[in-house]
């Protein structure tokens, strides 16, 4: 197998011993140009949890097509049967959009008729679009729409450099969430983060990742999980927009922060310059809480700190964009943050200094790179996940 195919693969099967995905639906990355064996290795783990294959998705995000994969019912679990082969199950999937032209041939099906033209996909696709659309036209709108509603306005008034109200500057303040962890590294945290499908930043990240298989960005964890997480995407983006469009003063986050530490950037990074500096007059605002701030965007944060200086109530990390590859700290940083390819790697780093993170949960060691514990320019290593 690739590696990509087997970090995959070890990812689903570390989900699935944490919490259990035999009772979850899934979108699952299966990219066409994974090999036979990955494929049918990913497949089968799956099919083992008891989870069936249903649909076949383009996702316009990853510019891939995912396999949905859902619980079995009662009665398929207590049937006796044999894992079958991807392919095969691929060939019988439906498609749910008109430009799929994945695993398979168009042919006849097993009852003897023909295949559907493309003219039958497009028109059956129009249908469902036509569906989908009376569908949401006749849903109430969510909390999210209604934000987006009063804040798109707002956003473009400050993008054609018209200066808000304090009273409209606090509208968009609130609208700026918090996500809480409940699982994973940082369970027990709140953060505060931005759109790694939106931020050019990282847009620019990921196609340097094209070019060299090293580079930390072709591992992005925010993007696969905003597959199943749209909501959560949305929610991001509108944070984005808003930090990165806004110039917003300290009175307008005012203790609008109410834990004790905050993480920011656990999904995307700095859009630009503004952005770093909101969450700088934001960092301030609260002196209470400790900011936590991870980057690749070393220039936006530095220019940032250089504009407005850097509050004593956060820590600045410089997160290295390859693999295995320590940066120096920047000046101005607290630290560094490298990921390392494997457990020996890992081992060899700590032995040369770096402190060991290697995927413990933060709560573990004490919140150490939040509460500045570690020595000064120290470089935090974690194993690849």
């Amino acid at each position: 197998m690739k590696r990509e195919e087997r970090q995959q693969l070890n990812g689903l099967q570390g989900k699935g011993h944490a919490t259990g995905i035999s009772d979850a639906t899934l979108y699952v990355e299966i990219p066409m140009h994974y090999s036979d064996e990955g494929k049918q290795a990913i497949h089968e783990y799956l099919s083992m949890r008891n989870l069936k294959a249903l649909r076949i998705n383009w996702n316009p995000t990853l510019n891939e097509y995912t396999v949905l994969y859902a619980p079995m019912t009662e009665a398929e679990k207590r049937q006796a049967h044999d894992v079958e082969s991807f392919a095969s199950i691929v060939n019988d999937l439906r498609v749910t959009d008109t430009y799929w032209n994945g695993y398979k041939k168009q042919e006849s099906s097993s009852n003897g008729m023909e295949a559907e033209t493309m003219t039958e996909k497009k028109d059956i696709a129009a249908k469902q679009e036509t569906e989908k659309k009376a569908s949401k036209a006749s849903k109430k709108p969510t909390a999210l729409e209604k934000d987006l509603a009063v804040a798109m306005p707002l956003i473009e008034k400050a993008k054609a450099g018209k200066a808000l109200e304090a009273s409209e500057r606090a509208i968009l303040a609130h609208m700026i969430k918090e996500s809480y962890h409940d699982s994973g590294k940082i369970e027990g945290l709140f953060s505060i983060d931005s759109c790694a499908t939106l931020c050019s930043f990282c847009k620019t990240m990921r196609e340097a990742a094209k070019n060299n298989p090293a580079h930390i960005c072709g591992h992005c964890y925010a993007s696969r999980g905003y597959m199943s997480w749209r909501s959560v995407r949305d929610r991001h983006e509108l944070n984005m927009m808003i930090l990165s469009s806004v110039p917003f003063v300290e009175s307008d986050f005012r203790y609008l922060i109410h834990g004790s530490i905050l993480r920011i950037n656990c999904d995307g990074d700095f859009e630009n310059v503004l952005h770093a500096q909101n969450i700088l007059i934001m960092t301030r605002a609260n002196p209470h809480c400790t900011f936590g701030i991870w980057t690749k965007n070393i220039k936006a944060l530095s220019l940032a700190a250089n504009i407005c200086g850097k509050p004593e109530n956060c820590i600045f990390i410089a997160s290295s964009p390859i693999i295995d590859v320590k940066i120096p700290c920047p000046a101005g940083f607290d630290y560094t943050f490298t990921v390392y390819s494997t457990e020996a790697v890992v081992a060899d780093a700590i032995n040369n200094g770096a402190m060991e993170c290697n995927g413990r949960k933060c709560r573990d060691c004490g919140y150490s790179c939040y509460l500045g514990t570690w020595p000064r320019g120290a470089n935090i290593a974690e194993l690849l996940r």
